[in-house]
């Protein structure tokens, strides 16, 4: 056997410095040809510098301890609330930079490392190397076969390494979809878009330093608002004059103590974002038995004096890249990050104020936005329902979808406060209020840089507990300004429809009442973007063009639109979101396919039921139906293709089984559970009022007992597929083909568990 040397490298560099060689591994049939030029550089890497704090069991309990035994008695001398918690805080910062010390140090990151590779293992590539240099020096079997042995072992453990270095990454970030995404694109080599800012365009100028660009970030967010409001028309009513009556009870905020304390923050999900003050919730979740007595004194002491303390009052603001030109600021959008203690002081005050509004009914009935027991799948079901019901009487529906520029950002301070007084909160919770809205700070954190602190003129506070539920006090009084309209609204998502017969007729109601709904959000300083707010008509005539107008401008005439991210078509049907949701799970699939050897079965039906599942269940009830359907079947066939990979089948392997074995539903059955689950809470009572006249008995129409007399539900007959498909159709269709003895369930948990385990039962035999 001969060898010669058929690759060749050829160079116009004339330097007798070059070393040329061939490379001794077993990377190819082919061994490798390499030249190295003299060119002075450094060997490829990446050095930076970064400061850690040592988080550790024992250190974390020194802190417990110091937190524990410290005197917080002492807090008690402070005059204000605000120099209370600046105490507080003095103290634990001392206890946390001892216990917690910052240490800075260069890593040096090689372009080729692999996190999983140990000393041991990168000895064991060393003899293996070794070993095939042997086998091409000698040529013998036995050198080969030795060889070989030691490459295949290695192999294996190599394998081994990598599939437990990433099953112990995903371990730690369980629950937190984004850091699970972060380590997916990891394993599958696929780089996320860099987070560091170099240059951005701002007024026509080119800015490259770090703390110019962050003053200019924070100079956009903070002015987002007010350059908005000073946009708006003046109205010609006050936004008093759309009010309605006061309510003449008043909030009261009774004080808390430890124990509360030690609950709301074991509610706040886990976090390891860190406000100004450089503490996380998770943090203050591990010592929360230590810090619930020096915090329950601190907070009475708020609420008790109307103030809260201004170190409370400062956003850390992270801009993130949306989209389009990456130089420009108004392609970020901020994200909000509050002092963890924070969170807790309005979560206190949350909840009293949450009681409050429910034992008063002051929330409009449209609204459906930051409530408890209501979803996002509850508005769409109200909204479907409507339409549905127009259809089945060959009515008109014109739905106008609005679109409200940056609503959160524009609330004004004064007007809210108007408005809050209004509904109850008066005297000192009032004064706490005021307090809270005033002196709030914002700075952007960007490329290790902290920009200078502006003052927050208006908008709700991002990133906090209370700021949802005070929104929806500033525009609850939105959907009262006409009684010929009907809204479905979810916080800012503000939708107004129409129906009858004549469509001129309510063409002209809905163009007469757009002007006093215009005039509202003029008085209440909220800015509508017409370009982006549409209409849809609901018909199953044919559809002539009408005209749509807000004010003195025409809306645009769209058959498709996103709503709470459910695409709604002018036919009432689905086929475009059932494709936006295949397109959305093929990704992930196409992800979990190639991870599938590095993780086991278990870990792989939790990526299913992190990543994908979610699309399939979200407001399914709405958009997919249990009736076999050619629509729903590239849904089917995805999951199908899921379970394969998540049991390291063929992919041709039969599914049914596969389904039960993993307790996986079909997206049939996914609706299915979802439909039974909501006529469950609507007949025991578990929804709001509006929610549970969905349905009557059938022993409430007949007076004779019939077969399943005692539980089943009374059939709605419909001539249109859109009105068969409802809720108010399809639930009873559905609930009474179950077993009384799944109807009779004794707890919403204890039915849900039976009706799944009825549903993967018939896999075993049908699917």
């Amino acid at each position: 056997m001969s060898v010669t040397l058929i690759d060749n490298i050829f160079t116009n560099v004339h330097d007798t410095r070059i070393k040329s060689g061939i490379w001794i591994t077993d990377i190819s049939d082919h061994l490798p040809v390499f030249t190295i030029l003299n060119n002075n550089t450094q060997k490829s890497s990446i050095s930076r510098k970064i400061t850690k704090r040592i988080f550790n069991q024992n250190n974390l309990e020194c802190f417990k301890h110091a937190v524990q035994t410290h005197d917080w008695s002492v807090l008690n001398d402070s005059l204000s609330v605000d120099d209370m918690y600046k105490k507080f805080n003095l103290l634990l910062q001392d206890m946390y930079n001892k216990f917690f010390p910052a240490t800075t140090k260069t890593v040096t990151i090689s372009d080729y490392s692999r996190p999983w590779i140990t000393k041991g293992i990168r000895k064991s590539i060393t003899k293996k190397h070794s070993l095939y240099k042997k086998y091409l020096n000698n040529r013998t079997e036995k050198a080969f076969n030795l060889y070989k042995s030691y490459r295949n072992k290695l192999t294996s453990v190599l394998r081994k390494s990598e599939k437990d270095y990433y099953v112990q990454k995903l371990d730690s970030v369980k629950g937190n979809l984004a850091k699970t995404w972060k380590v997916l694109n990891a394993i599958t080599s696929r780089h996320t878009q860099s987070s560091v800012v170099d240059e951005i365009v701002y007024n026509n100028s080119i800015i490259k330093d770090p703390e110019q660009i962050a003053n200019k970030f924070n100079d956009f967010f903070v002015n987002v608002g007010p350059t908005l409001a000073k946009k708006i028309p003046h109205a010609s009513k006050n936004f008093k004059q759309f009010l309605p009556p006061s309510n003449q009870n008043s909030v009261f905020f009774k004080p808390t103590d430890d124990a509360e304390i030690r609950l709301i923050i074991r509610s706040l999900k886990n976090s390891d974002s860190k406000g100004h003050d450089n503490l996380s919730v998770n943090l203050i979740k591990n010592c929360s038995e230590s810090l619930a007595v020096p915090l329950a004194m601190i907070f009475n002491k708020s609420i008790s004096d109307g103030m809260v303390p201004d170190d409370l009052k400062i956003a850390k603001i992270i801009p993130v890249y949306k989209s389009d030109d990456k130089k420009i600021v108004s392609n970020y959008r901020p994200i909000s990050v509050l002092p963890a203690f924070s969170k807790i002081l309005e979560k206190l005050v949350y909840n009293r104020l949450l009681d409050f509004i429910n034992q008063h009914n002051l929330l409009s009935k449209d609204q459906y936005g930051f409530r408890k027991n209501i979803s996002t799948s509850m508005a769409l079901i109200d909204l479907t329902d409507k339409i549905s019901t127009s259809l089945e009487n060959n009515e008109y529906t014109i739905g106008v979808f609005l679109d409200l520029a940056k609503a959160f950002d524009t609330v004004n301070h004064s007007i809210l406060l108007d408005k809050l007084y209004h509904y109850g909160i008066r005297g000192i919770p009032f004064q706490w209020f005021q307090n809270y809205l005033s002196n709030r700070l914002q700075y952007v954190y960007l490329n290790n840089t902290n920009s200078d602190k502006l003052p927050i003129t208006c908008g709700v506070p991002q990133g906090s507990i209370l700021g949802p539920i005070l929104f929806l006090l500033y525009i609850n009084d939105l959907s009262t300004v006409t009684k010929l309209l009907t809204f479905i609204m979810f916080a800012d998502d503000t939708n107004i429809f129409i129906s009858g017969k004549n469509l001129d007729f309510i063409t002209h109601i809905i163009n007469s009442e757009h002007i006093t709904v215009s005039t509202w959000f003029n008085a209440n300083l909220l800015s509508l973007n017409i370009k982006k707010t549409n209409y849809i008509l609901f018909s199953n005539k044919s559809n002539p063009d009408i005209q749509i107008l807000i004010g003195n401008e025409k809306v645009a005439r769209v058959f498709q639109t996103k709503f709470l991210g459910i695409i709604i078509q002018t036919n009432l049907k689905w086929n475009e979101h059932i494709s936006l949701v295949a397109n959305k799970t093929v990704k992930t699939l196409g992800v979990m396919n190639k991870i599938k050897h590095f993780l086991t079965s278990a870990y792989l039906k939790n990526l299913y039921q992190s990543l994908i599942e979610p699309y399939l269940t979200y407001c399914c009830i709405v958009w997919a139906k249990p009736d076999k359907s050619t629509a729903l079947e590239t849904l089917l066939k995805l999951q199908k293709r899921s379970v394969r990979i998540i049991s390291h089948s063929w992919y041709r392997a039969c599914s049914r089984p596969l389904f039960h074995k993993f307790s996986i539903l079909s997206i049939y059955d996914l609706c299915l559970l979802q439909i039974l689950v909501f006529v469950y809470k609507s007949i025991n009572l578990l929804l709001p009022n509006s929610y549970t006249q969905y349905f009557t008995r059938t022993s409430d129409i007949h007076y004779y007992k019939t077969r399943g007399h005692k539980y089943n539900l009374y059939k709605i007959n419909a001539q249109k597929t859109c009105r068969t498909n409802s809720i108010m159709c399809s639930g009873p269709k559905h609930w009474n083909k179950l077993p009384d003895i799944i109807k009779c369930a004794p707890s919403l948990k204890v039915f849900k568990n039976k009706v799944r385990d009825h549903i993967l039962a018939s896999y075993l035999t049908t699917f």
